[in-house]
């Protein structure tokens, strides 16, 4: 009925009676005050700083971003503050416990954001009409009883859609998972179509788990439960949620054989058991119903695919990976048949042969057949397909690179035979990450690099690449740049300096000459630098200590830079490894190289890690820096494990002086290699105090006096040099130098004497068996100069 036009008593009358129920009920007059008065509280708890609730102002709430009301009764029965967690932009804080006044909520959202501390059954009890609950990656956390309260079988009746995966209960057992949420409340939930605990590290057998939720067996149509550290084997009841559409276990430690009912699942889309410990043959019957799947996920368990080469499958996939289960040597023809497919991942299948010629006509945009056998070249139409991400890394295909597709984000060719010059052009403005290392690409780097406008990360490292460095202004933001193991030749362009982004960049193992490049103190978040194995000369600057303080990673080894150390490198509070080796440094070792913090102490710098092919189904595949150290006289190669190493090479320069007692304080260094320099003075005791040393090398030197006693505490020794100086006296015993018992780490020093060389100490006396020539007995005369002790 209107409220308009010509009022009589009758039609006022029932006017009031509308307008009063609307009151009530808050119908068109907004929503109840007590709920917006909840939400305000809540507002007033978070930390909103990307204005996500800007629009919670006003007197209706239901008109709020992320609140929604039944239009009848006016209560909030909706509430969505997700965020999407690719980004930063997340709501922080506290939830207030005014949240628990909105009662009538049945759909509850607070995904993707940084709330600590809620405790989660409080969440789910106080809304007894709640259908939905989404908790994702909230970083809730916050205490769990180990007794339900009786209202939570009540609150638990009609919730059809759980999701709990990263919520912030990170290690929580399976037992105590089960004595809160899964074990008396989980007969109530019987309307469940939708359950994910992924990443909650719940632990325990896998058959143990689904037991709990036998009511919703039959509803279930969504089943993850990825990451959680589950055991067992996969149970028959599985077979009996007919009605599952995706089931996910990727990332626990579930073995045994994968059971041919999985084919039964009829209505499957996504499955996916990667990262298990299963085992045995996937068969053609481990697909017979299947028709529906969409997504298979294998990777990483010790499965054989074993169909006939004339199978066609009952699906159509989009997404098939299975990186290390053995599917080849040939190339798996059954995959002619999936024309929809476009995510294809078959690195380390031991695929030994060159892909057919219908290979490339697939709708494939993501390709990874790394790490296999195929041979062959890369096709003329390479550059019409519609690839965005490709990698091909260690196999064996050959010939010259043709213009990859003008939609390519990532192209990693490394570890081929490909040969020839760069294609003469690159269309390719989305290009992020290009890959071509250990190949025998010849010719110059072409000027178009610096026109790529996306790119990220370059490695062009271990070709034959030579003239000079590309010198013009790069019109990306460059993470990475490896051009190292070439035959460049000449200084590095002072456009480099305009590269302010940059994070690593290896120039190492080039003809590269000219002076240390002062354009380089504008890269200020330099992380690692490596310009070894060149021809730079000059003096290393003191402003690499101001400049470049993120530095994590400085080597200049096998250059000829001259001068001396300068103190002010002592500034790079997160160097983890310094090589100066064979230069033509001079002067003395700067006492303030005690002061590095991060060989100091277990903190540990920051390393790059650069995701290359990111995609949240299959978690990506990962790209590190690989850096060159040499320890214990050998070049060790690391990546991911970087930052557990700590090294300190001054060897082969012209250096003076004693070795500052202060080097001792650097506890956490690993290795330390002074050797061939002209170090005079005594070894510091102090050395005996740096707990992590496993190497230490100070031969070919003018060092004096005798080894430390306090050496022999250093228990993770394994490498001792000190050969070639001029040290005398006992060679202490006990702990790791009854070890190091090997005669050349000590040769060169006339007056040490003690087991290790065989030669008697004089207050030994006739204890130590006796030198003979012959018949004719030879005494040793020992003539012992004191000395002064020196400063440590």
């Amino acid at each position: 009925m209107a409220c308009g036009g010509t009022f009589s008593m009758q039609n006022l009358v029932a006017c009031l009676v509308v307008c009063l129920s609307c009151i009530q009920t808050g119908g068109a007059s907004g929503c109840k005050e007590v709920e917006r008065a909840a939400l305000l509280a809540v507002k007033a708890k978070i930390n909103d700083s990307y204005n996500l609730l800007s629009s919670w102002e006003g007197r209706d709430c239901c008109s709020w971003r992320g609140v929604g009301c039944d239009h009848t009764t006016g209560h909030v029965v909706k509430l969505n503050l997700s965020n999407r967690c690719s980004t930063d932009e997340t709501l922080r804080g506290e939830i207030d416990p005014s949240l628990l006044l909105l009662t009538n909520l049945s759909y509850l959202d607070l995904s993707c954001n940084a709330f600590f501390g809620f405790p989660v059954l409080d969440l789910i009890g106080s809304f007894p009409s709640l259908e939905y609950l989404n908790l994702s990656s909230a970083c809730l956390g916050g205490p769990i009883p180990p007794q339900q309260p009786n209202w939570m079988e009540q609150s638990l009746k009609n919730l059809s859609s759980v999701d709990l995966q990263y919520s912030g209960f990170g290690g929580l057992r399976n037992d105590e998972f089960s004595s809160t949420v899964t074990s008396t409340p989980a007969r109530e939930l019987c309307n469940l179509k939708y359950l994910d605990l992924s990443g909650l590290g719940l632990g325990g057998d896998i058959v143990d788990l689904i037991a709990k939720f036998r009511c919703s067996w039959n509803e279930l149509q969504v089943l993850h439960l990825s990451d959680n550290q589950l055991r067992g084997n996969l149970s028959t009841w599985l077979a009996q949620m007919t009605n599952l559409t995706s089931l996910n276990l990727r990332n626990n430690s579930i073995a045994g054989k994968v059971p041919k009912w999985i084919g039964n699942l009829s209505n499957l889309t996504f499955l996916a058991l990667s990262y298990n410990c299963f085992d045995g043959v996937i068969s053609e019957a481990h697909f017979v119903d299947l028709v529906r799947l969409d997504t298979l996920f294998l990777s990483l368990n010790s499965l054989t695919m074993s169909v006939s080469s004339d199978w066609v499958p009952p699906f159509q996939l989009t997404s098939f990976a299975a990186h290390s289960c053995q599917l080849g040597p040939k190339f798996p023809e059954w995959l002619q048949s999936q024309t929809r497919i476009e995510y294809l991942g078959l690195a380390n299948t031991s695929i030994a042969d060159a892909l057919p010629s219908w290979f490339w006509n697939l709708s494939i945009s993501e390709l990874d057949l790394s790490s296999n056998r195929i041979s062959g070249k890369l096709p003329s139409s390479f550059r019409t397909l519609p690839l965005i991400y490709v990698n091909l890394r260690s196999n064996r295909f050959e010939g010259q690179i043709p213009p990859p597709p003008p939609r390519i984000q990532a192209l990693d060719l490394s570890e081929n035979y490909f040969s020839g010059p760069f294609p003469q052009t690159l269309d390719t403005p989305n290009l992020r990450f290009l890959l071509l290392s250990q190949n025998l690409i010849t010719g110059s780097i072409p000027s178009y690099i610096c026109e790529l406008s996306s790119l990220e990360y370059l490695d062009l490292s271990n070709n034959h690449l030579s003239g000079k460095l590309p010198d013009c202004r790069w019109k990306s933001q460059l993470d990475y740049l490896d051009l190292s193991s070439n035959n460049l030749s000449g200084e590095i362009p002072g456009s480099f300096g305009s590269q302010n982004s940059l994070e690593s960049l290896h120039l190492n193992n080039n003809s590269l000459d000219g002076e240390f490049p002062t354009s380089l103190q504008h890269c200020s978040n330099l992380v690692f630098l490596d310009l070894g194995e060149n021809k730079f000369t000059g003096r290393v600057p003191t402003w690499i200590g101001e400049s470049l303080r993120h530095l994590v990673y400085l080597r200049l080894r096998s250059n000829s830079f001259i001068g001396y150390v300068p103190p002010e490198l002592a500034q790079l509070r997160n160097l983890q490894v310094l090589d100066l080796a064979r230069n033509n440094l001079t002067g003395s070792i700067p006492n303030s190289f005690g002061n590095f913090s991060a060989m100091l102490s277990t903190h540990t710098a920051q390393t790059i890690r650069v995701v290359l092919f990111y995609r949240p189904k299959c978690q990506g595949l990962d790209y590190t820096n690989d850096l060159a150290v040499v320890i214990k006289g050998q070049v060790l190669e690391y990546s991911s494990n970087l930052n557990l190493v700590k090294v300190m090479d001054l060897s082969g320069n012209s250096l003076s002086g004693k070795i500052p007692g202060e080097i001792g304080v650097l506890q956490e260094l690993q290795s330390l290699n002074l050797s061939s320099n002209h170090l005079q003075g005594r070894i510091p005791r102090r050395i005996g105090d740096m707990r992590s040393l496993e190497s230490l090398d100070l031969s070919y030197n003018e060092l004096s006096g005798d080894i430390p006693q306090s050496l022999s505490g250093l228990t993770y020794l394994s490498h001792l040099n000190v050969s070639y100086n001029n040290l005398s006296g006992r060679i202490p015993r006990g702990n790791q130098f009854d070890t190091l018992d090997d005669p050349s780490i000590y040769i060169g020093n006339a007056y040490l004497c003690g087991d290790q060389t065989n030669k008697n100490c004089p207050e030994d006396g006739n204890n130590l068996s006796e030198t003979k020539e012959d018949d004719n007995e030879s005494e040793f005369i020992w003539i012992w100069f004191v000395q002064n002790p020196g400063n440590d």
